[in-house]
């Protein structure tokens, strides 16, 4: 699916917020050798997901107004099943990427901030080895 508005670009990183914290969530519990991180990681993308509605509902005038070209839904596209080292790292690469990548088309300055402020705390995230 293209994301084409600033409305649609919102709800999908909100939807990735959502799916990477249940994710983290869901294998934060096998006790694990990362289930303290992945805890961690699961509750900053809980985080993320708050800010991400706050400035949806803060500007909801621009979802109606905003034009975005060049973001597909499926260049970023996460397809994991378990939690190892690769798939964990995979999904912040992933996601830092679209931040990344959207970043720069939102006109919203403080949802553009807001972006890419995620970007940077996807990317900065250790590897998991």
């Amino acid at each position: 699916m293209s994301l084409t508005q600033f409305g649609s670009v919102i709800s999908y990183a909100i939807k990735l917020e959502t799916r990477i914290a249940e994710f983290y969530g869901k294998n934060s519990k096998d006790g694990g050798i990362h289930s303290e991180e992945l805890n961690r990681r699961a509750q900053a993308c809980l985080i993320r997901k708050r800010k991400l509605e706050q400035s949806r509902r803060l500007n909801v005038t621009e979802i109606i107004l905003e034009s975005i070209e060049g973001l597909n839904e499926t260049d970023y596209q996460l397809g994991w099943t378990t939690a190892t080292s690769e798939a964990i790292n995979f999904i912040e690469e992933t996601a830092s990427r679209f931040y990344g990548d959207a970043a720069p088309k939102i006109n919203v300055l403080e949802s553009h901030r807001i972006f890419e402020r995620f970007r940077k705390e996807h990317s900065s995230l250790t590897s998991l080895v």
